[in-house]
């Protein structure tokens, strides 16, 4: 990994984090990324008349697979800068960058900021704003998430990807246990799981996971809006403490899956993307999952 010379770093808050401007550079990488695969009159940003960062390389931590290669060596025609792409799982890539920023180390020029941090790294500042590397008010036609990743006017990110919930359902397990259609309630929804073990197709058939990371906070989040509600009002207070809540009744749902066995013992300690990767693809220990939105 490309390290960074101490005058090539700036300090927030007592730490000395990479400076971004590469910034400019980095934001210019994300927009290729992101542009190319948005509406038909979305651009990759005109390359500037210098190239004043020609021949440094730039070091990217991201939980995702390279773009394709032609955007990359567009971006170095463009900027005369080489990337250096690292796929770092999201856990632990969080994780790399809390580590980093409270060790006053350098970790990465562009990393990322997921849509459930953006609030944390605006007050926190391990990240530099990109407000005037990019023209915040015209890029929101092209990338309708940008709200996400603003706080107080701040642009904490660039989004580079947006995902929707989707629910993953084995339909050969449920015809096997006489189920020929997909649920449409969560009675019909919870009566389908039973159905899976008593006729002894799948032991464990949901899969929650329930370790202590995102997909965790994520499923509950997608619960409770299945539930009809919402987590926070809009002053941020709390909606999920009332047992009546659709946020408590969701958290209550999924304990009780749990409980109960729907869930395999196992998911205390898994994440989701343990889950779908064992129980749902390798050892068929689950016939349905679901997965939470997010946007990075």
């Amino acid at each position: 990994m490309t390290r960074q010379t101490r005058s090539e770093r700036y300090e927030v808050n007592g730490s000395m984090l990479p400076r971004i401007v590469r910034p400019a550079a980095a934001t210019a990488l994300v927009a290729s990324c992101v542009l190319a695969g948005t509406s038909a009159t979305a651009r990759v940003p005109a390359a500037p008349a210098a190239k004043p960062f020609a021949g440094q390389t730039i070091t990217v931590a991201y939980a995702s697979t390279p773009p394709p290669k032609r955007l990359l060596d567009q971006f170095k025609a463009q900027t005369g800068i080489t990337v250096n792409w690292t796929n770092v799982g999201w856990d632990s890539l969080q994780t790399k960058i809390t580590a980093a920023a409270m060790a006053h180390a350098y970790f990465a020029d562009v990393a990322d900021v997921d849509w459930s941090r953006v609030g944390q790294y605006y007050r926190l500042k391990w990240f530099q704003p990109l407000n005037t590397y990019v023209d915040v008010a015209a890029l929101k036609r092209d990338v309708p998430q940008l709200g996400s990743f603003i706080a107080n006017g701040t642009l904490v990110g660039m989004p580079a990807d947006s995902s929707f919930t989707v629910t993953t359902i084995n339909m050969r397990d449920l015809r096997t246990a006489g189920v020929g259609t997909v649920p449409r309630t969560f009675a019909q929804y919870a009566a389908d799981l039973k159905r899976l073990q008593s006729a002894h197709v799948v032991a464990s058939p949901l899969d929650i996971p329930f370790s202590a990371a995102e997909g965790l906070s994520t499923y509950w989040y997608q619960m409770t809006a299945a539930f009809g509600g919402t987590m926070l009002d809009r002053s941020f207070h709390p909606l999920f403490t009332s047992p009546s809540s659709a946020g408590y009744r969701a958290l209550a749902w999924m304990v009780d899956a749990y409980k109960s066995g729907l869930v395999p013992k196992a998911n205390i300690n898994m994440i989701d993307t343990q889950g779908m990767q064992s129980e749902m693809a390798n050892t068929h220990q689950a016939t349905a999952s679901r997965a939470g939105s997010r946007s990075h």
